[in-house]
């Protein structure tokens, strides 16, 4: 392709180029580049003297400098820009041309995190910004909508002057937090806010799936356990306790759908999230008419499920002036956080384990197809469609495990500032030795996890006595939750009959060596943490250059992305101690307190 130019002299180039750099607010003049579009017709031009013409006014490569400019052009190696005679074209290929980025974004339960990635997975750039949630009534829990979006544009904006036109995005996807939705009506206003995933209010509707059609039903149908955290459930809640609102709801988006919607105008109801609803056959991946005609709910509310890695448009106008986005960047669909999360941790293939810590906590095995055996049901687990298309995912884990530490953490140094809490605690736990002094603690502090399905069930400090320390209690925390992850992990090594190689662990808790090296013992398998800034984001980049194109396939991002892992090596005698305390006594303790949680629960 080349670009004519008129013959002028270098001011009147100057000042053109100028003048065009300045209708997209951009200096020329300062370190950086132009959108690619507006390299072509006007190339920069410097020289010691007047210019008359130039023929070519394509950015190049060094390898290509001969054949399109002219045999007598060379490239400067240390300057970093090509010469032709007595004339010199900047800001060819290396400043003229920005290397693609990806931007991934991850709207999640207490921050919304923005990363611009290379092809590579490498990050560029990071931002986050927190989110707050409302609570008006014990047990609820909001997010306003407006807030989810303004919080999203405000670290797009931070990523891309982190950038400074060094690189170009080429497309954009989001991952989020599941069992969260936005309800909006025929303009695309929101029309309720967005009751979180932890909002406790609907016990009552889970209640009514497991007397009419039985846990059995829903999932050989879903995959799913029945559990008051599922989308149908919030939506069921709205229907029956708003029914004014509920009859203005055109479209139940997922809060990555919401995003979407935000960022390009596209309503769509992407796999992985819908899988969370608790409406979706996996078998079919298509709304189970028989669910919804029993909660009367149309299935044009919940929108036509698509694919991860799909693109959805072009980002509107209105969407690239306030984020900063350049225009023609795509929108491609991302998915659930923690799928995402796997795709970016590099976990692809059945065999490996994804332990992704956050304020929950999924252990996460991918599943060549869905297994839909009612003892699963029973026990919790819960199957999904994982971003990668084609594939599946059972999910284990813990409800609360980031926040059960936060909670510890907030008991024991309330007036602490965050992070110095958070280290001072992880410093008393270590003060203790493995087991506690005999203290054990149950992380349900808001429902059992897996092999438990149990929406009752609460946290218990158990074993204490007159010689119970702080430093005892503080280390049955950290010892609670990797008793509970590991009994996730036999659980569903058991029932799936998956033989699990490996487990790799993600997520700000990683940080904590303390709990990683229990982990470990307790696992007692190869057990690494990925070295990756921020693996959801990671995942929805690594989505959106799949729908872009940057990614020929799956195996392509095999070869491309990079991956970095830390092994961590449990301290000797560990794993003798930890399952020993587990056999004995840590995996019995739900069962004896199950009725006394139930009691407490009907009593309130």
């Amino acid at each position: 392709m080349t670009s004519p130019l008129n013959p002028k002299t270098e001011t009147d180039l100057t000042t053109d180029y100028a003048d065009s750099a300045d209708s997209i607010g951009y200096d020329w003049r300062h370190p950086g580049v132009l959108p690619r579009k507006d390299l072509y017709g006007h190339l920069p031009i410097a020289s010691s003297k007047s210019v008359k013409s130039a023929e070519s006014a394509v950015p190049i490569s060094e390898s290509g400098l001969t054949s399109v400019l002219s045999p007598k052009a060379h490239f400067d190696r240390n300057e970093g820009y090509a010469c032709f005679g007595d004339r010199t074209l900047l800001n060819l290929y290396e400043r003229s041309m920005p290397d693609t980025c990806l931007i991934g974004v991850d709207v999640g339960t207490t921050n919304v995190k923005a990363g611009a990635f290379t092809p590579e997975g490498r990050a560029l750039a990071i931002a986050s910004a927190e989110l707050r949630v409302d609570r008006p009534k014990p047990g609820w829990a909001l997010y306003n909508p407006a807030e989810l979006w303004g919080q999203t544009v405000r670290v797009l904006v931070e990523v891309l002057q982190a950038l400074a036109g060094r690189f170009e995005p080429a497309a954009v996807a989001v991952s989020s937090m599941g069992e969260t939705a936005i309800a909006i009506d025929v303009r695309g206003v929101p029309v309720h806010q967005a009751i979180a995933w932890f909002d406790s209010r609907t016990t009552e509707q889970a209640e009514w799936w497991t007397n009419t059609f039985g846990p059995e039903f829903i999932f050989s149908r879903t995959g799913l356990p029945i559990l008051p955290i599922f989308g149908i459930n919030k939506l069921c809640w709205v229907k029956q306790h708003e029914p004014e609102i509920f009859s203005r709801i055109s479209r139940w988006l997922s809060v990555s759908d919401y995003i979407n919607f935000c960022l390009c105008g596209v309503e769509a109801a992407e796999l992985s999230l819908a899988s969370r609803v608790m409406a979706l056959d996996l078998r079919t991946r298509r709304w189970s008419e028989d669910i919804l005609d029993a909660a009367g709910i149309s299935p044009s509310i919940l929108g036509e499920p698509v694919p991860s890695g799909q693109i959805l448009g072009q980002i509107s106008p209105a969407a690239a002036q306030l984020t900063g986005l350049p225009p023609g960047v795509r929108v491609v669909t991302g998915g659930h956080d923690h799928p995402c999360a796997a795709l970016g941790s590099g976990v692809y293939e059945t065999g490996l384990v994804l332990d992704s810590l956050g304020t929950s906590e999924s252990l996460l095995v991918v599943l060549d197809s869905p297994v839909l055996e009612p003892k699963a049901a029973q026990l919790g687990f819960a199957q999904g469609c994982h971003v990668l298309r084609d594939r599946f995912l059972c999910f284990g884990g813990l409800v609360t495990a980031g926040a059960a530490i936060d909670w510890a953490r907030s008991i024991f140094f309330p007036e602490m500032a965050r992070d110095e809490a958070y280290r001072r605690f992880e410093e008393l736990a270590a003060r203790s030795l493995p087991g506690s002094g005999g203290v054990y603690f149950m992380p349900s502090l808001r429902a059992a996890s897996p092999p438990h399905n149990d929406a009752y069930s609460r946290g218990v400090f158990i074993g204490l006595s007159t010689d119970s320390s702080s430093a005892d209690l503080a280390r049955s925390v950290f010892e609670g939750l990797g008793y509970a992850a590991y009994d996730c992990l036999r659980a569903l090594q058991s029932l799936f009959r998956v033989e699990i190689k490996q487990v790799r662990a993600v997520g700000g808790p990683t940080r904590n060596r303390l709990l990683m090296e229990m982990k470990a013992a307790l696992a007692n398998l190869p057990f690494g943490v990925v070295e990756i800034e921020e693996a959801s984001c990671r995942g929805a980049a690594i989505l959106a250059g799949l729908g872009a194109g940057i990614y020929e396939s799956i195996n392509d991002i095999k070869r491309r992305v990079e991956l970095r892992e830390t092994a961590v090596q449990a301290p000797t005698g560990w794993p003798q101690i930890y399952h020993e305390r587990y056999e004995t006594v840590y995996r019995h303790i739900y069962s004896s307190v199950r009725d006394l949680h139930q009691r407490i629960a009907r009593s309130k």
